[in-house]
Formats: C-alpha cells, sequence, structure tokens
C-alpha cells in the first residue's frame, strides 16, 4: 500500500470505516525524538489519527539519524552518559 496520496480513502478493514489522508505522512521520530503522542478519533463517516513529536524533524537537508560507526562499548558514545547497546549496536541515552 502506497501513503503517498494526500486525500485518498483508505479502507480500515473490519471496523468499516475508511481513513480520509490529508497532508504529508514524511514526519517520522527522528534521533532527537524523546516524546510521542497518538491521538484517533472516530465518527460515523471517517477516523482522524493525529500523531506529535518532540523534539521537531523532518527538515529539509537533515538526516534522521546521525550515521556512524556502531558502538561496542560505552566509551564508542558520544552522547554524554548513553550507554552502548552491544546487541543492537546504538547508543541509548539515559532515562
Amino acid at each position: 500500500m502506497s501513503f503517498h496520496l494526500p486525500g485518498h480513502r483508505w479502507d480500515v478493514g473490519s471496523s468499516k470505516r475508511d481513513v480520509r489522508c490529508q497532508g504529508q505522512r514524511t514526519w517520522v521520530v527522528w534521533q532527537w525524538s524523546k516524546k510521542v503522542g497518538c491521538a484517533v478519533e472516530w465518527s460515523k463517516d471517517m477516523t482522524l489519527v493525529g500523531y506529535e513529536y518532540a523534539q521537531a524533524g523532518n527538515f529539509l537537508g537533515s538526516l534522521i539519524y546521525e550515521t556512524g560507526e556502531p558502538c561496542k562499548t560505552n566509551e564508542d558514545c558520544e552522547c554524554g552518559k548513553c550507554i552502548c547497546d552491544g546487541k543492537e549496536a546504538l547508543c541509548i541515552p539515559p532515562q
């Protein structure tokens, strides 16, 4: 299924409701996003789903994540008190 058709009515399955997609759906969780909120509102004609992200992302020319070598130890992480998740080879910021 493609998600780049603004205004297209999508069948949402057994609920027998359609979702009308408006605008662009290029916003995702970015490297610096620490909070994600979601809300759903149903009516007899449609379902509206909204998301809110903090910190913001999706800026022209910006990367979703910084690129670099996978971490192997905590010392490889350059983000303060981050901990290297050896299984995922990613630096995880403190909670």
